[in-house]
């Protein structure tokens, strides 16, 4: 686990970056230009160039939300994280959570469990939560992608020592013991995608809360 000192320091040098979160938005501006442009210089007939309009736009646009993810982690990164503590639901919270990322869910065939009690609170920032809960649970679909079928997602909520402990379990291949210590590190990931910061934002929301977050691996699931 990457220490707090060197965690910091990184922070520090991230908020060098002048106008960072202007990025995101200089980013969004290349696809409105190239759909705004590329009909006026393809050659052909008009349908010919509306279909190769349409094909590159499709490939700037998913280009575009590749930089803007990195950019938006980034951002979220580097951000100074101040908890502003309020009691929420977490079934509510869960709910929430899948119903954010229900386009990738369905696309991955994954069945979604969910158990907590509809009276149990938690006394946490709300969005700063419902990031961490996204961040975890795209992270938990990915994985299953890589996995054949059933692919169960299970949300999980009980109480222990007056605590509240929330469990995020997937059917996935697992994380390799190896790699167990080092997925909570800045820029730390064993895909060819992403920028390795999804995980380091959950363990900095977390840590901002004083609470704490593990990861366990059984034969079944993580």
């Amino acid at each position: 686990m990457l220490f707090r000192s060197e965690a910091s320091a990184l922070i520090d040098e991230l908020k060098k970056v002048k106008n960072y979160e202007g990025m995101s938005a200089q980013i969004q501006a290349i696809q409105r230009r190239a759909f705004a442009t590329e009909l006026g210089y393809l050659p052909g007939p008009v349908e010919q160039r509306i279909e190769k309009m349409l094909d590159t736009t499709r490939k700037v646009a998913n280009a575009v939300r590749g930089l803007n993810g990195i950019v938006t982690d980034v951002v979220a990164f580097a951000r100074e994280i101040q908890p502003r503590p309020a009691a929420m639901s977490v079934a509510g919270l869960f709910t929430r959570t899948i119903e954010t990322l229900e386009p990738m869910i369905r696309a991955a065939h994954v069945q979604v469990r969910q158990s907590a009690e509809e009276e149990l609170l938690v006394h946490a920032d709300v969005e700063l939560l419902h990031q961490a809960m996204i961040n975890l649970v795209r992270n938990a679909v990915e994985a299953m992608t890589e996995h054949r079928p059933p692919r169960v997602l299970t949300l999980a909520a009980s109480t222990q020592n007056m605590r509240v402990v929330l469990t995020i379990r997937d059917t996935g291949p697992g994380i390799d013991p190896a790699h167990i210590d080092r997925i909570f590190n800045p820029f730390y990931t064993t895909r060819s995608t992403g920028t390795g910061l999804g995980l380091a934002i959950v363990h900095r929301i977390i840590d901002a809360h004083q609470g704490s977050i593990s990861v366990h691996k059984d034969r079944k699931s993580t």
